[in-house]
């Protein structure tokens, strides 16, 4: 079902890179944008209440004892409630692209560190219905008519504080749309939760921002700017597409294979291990990682070709990242650690000193960190020397 859509996807996709090449000339294509992003919303979330609805409805003849149905009537409720069923989820489906292409407006303007503290909140429900959302649109209209960029936070999956972002070259800040009528503690926490979020970004600091367990929050500065991929990735794609499928070596210890056709996975896997003379190769198929929700650059922008997007999403390109564990000690060995793999939940490596007397003795590092390397196409051993030095500068 999803293909009957995929022309206005397209058109979307077609139209987020456009604007993302010069964000700040001709604003008015975000309002327009996002306007066919809402639009488009609305319309799916009401097909999914029809859905439902006719769920119910058919559940409803199909237990009522007054009106037994025949054998082949039963068969025939059951087989229209399954296939309801199916385009319920093949819409949410599509409400999730719609998302990720909202998330690419998002991180075209806000840096992705200072999106990803506020993705950590659990997501709202259907925008349609909504009862602030007749002043959100209005806020969101009056900003573009006064020359700002603005975001309507729910079109995205990412900005889960405040109702619309503002936009300007200098930076972005929050707004609640809340009229006099709208005035609760559920509203008031909401606004707290926002002011507090908001402090975090600007002190880089702070105390149970997401809970009440004492947990201190801090955010420590970049040694250097990142590394990473996303233009060889962009490369290997269209190279991949004329020859059927293709591998590229980004660095030592991490490489990445690209397959628009069928392949013998075992023998295209084993040629890139022996290839790049991996010994305890990693493997990542991005494929199911489409919709993860954990706030990193969006496959919307990383695939930077609308119809690669879609070929990704309707499963015709297989996308696999290798990494070499061999890579990982190396880098740490330079730097006096050992590194295995860590025995906590949600976390990927742990390093320990091999000198006792070091200040930093041991860490981990979270998979959520890690998995930007193939999420992100991010270099590997930048992240990892990066990390090795924040840690550096701490002690020093």
């Amino acid at each position: 079902m999803t293909g009957r859509y995929k022309k206005s996807i397209l058109e979307l996709l077609s139209n987020l890179h456009e604007s993302k090449i010069n964000p700040f000339e001709n604003i008015e294509k975000w309002l327009i944008l996002q306007e066919k992003l809402l639009s488009k919303t609305i319309y799916i979330e009401n097909r999914i209440r029809t859905c439902k609805e006719e769920i119910k409805e058919l559940q409803r003849v199909r237990k009522n004892p007054a009106q037994r149905l025949s054998k082949e009537e039963s068969i025939n409720v059951k087989s229209k409630i399954k296939e309801l069923d199916y385009n319920i989820d093949e819409y949410h489906w599509l409400l999730l692209i719609l998302k990720s292409i909202g998330d690419g407006i998002a991180f075209t303007f806000i840096h992705k560190l200072d999106i990803k503290p506020q993705n950590f909140k659990e997501s709202p429900g259907f925008l349609s219905g909504k009862k602030g959302l007749i002043l959100e649109k209005k806020i969101l209209r009056h900003s573009f008519k006064n020359g700002l960029i603005a975001i309507l936070n729910d079109l995205t999956s990412v900005l889960k504080y405040a109702d619309v972002t503002m936009i300007t070259e200098d930076g972005f800040f929050p707004i609640e749309a809340k009229s006099s009528e709208m005035d609760n503690e559920r509203i008031r926490r909401q606004a707290e939760k926002t002011n507090k979020l908001y402090k975090y970004l600007e002190e880089d600091e702070i105390v149970n921002l997401y809970g009440e367990d004492g947990q201190i929050m801090r955010r420590v500065a970049l040694c250097s700017d990142e590394i990473n991929y996303q233009k060889e990735f962009s490369n290997l794609l269209e190279s991949a597409r004329v020859k059927g499928y293709d591998s590229y070596k980004f660095e030592d210890g991490f490489s990445c294979i690209v397959a628009f056709k069928e392949f013998d996975t075992n023998e295209v896997l084993d040629s890139v291990v022996k290839g790049e003379g991996f010994t305890t190769p990693y493997f990542f198929h991005l494929n199911m990682y489409k919709f993860m929700g954990y706030g990193y650059y969006p496959f919307s922008l990383l695939f930077n070709s609308a119809e690669h997007y879609w070929d990704f999403l309707e499963g015709n390109i297989n996308v696999i990242v290798f990494i070499d564990f061999s890579a990982i000690e190396k880098i740490s060995e330079n730097y006096g650690y050992n590194v295995e793999r860590a025995k906590m939940e949600d976390y990927a490596f742990t390093f320990k000193s091999k000198n006792e007397k070091n200040e930093v003795s041991s860490f981990s590092m979270s998979e959520h960190f890690f998995f930007r390397t193939f999420m992100e196409m991010v270099s590997l051993k930048w992240l990892l020397n990066d990390t090795f030095l924040r840690f550096k500068n701490r002690i020093d």
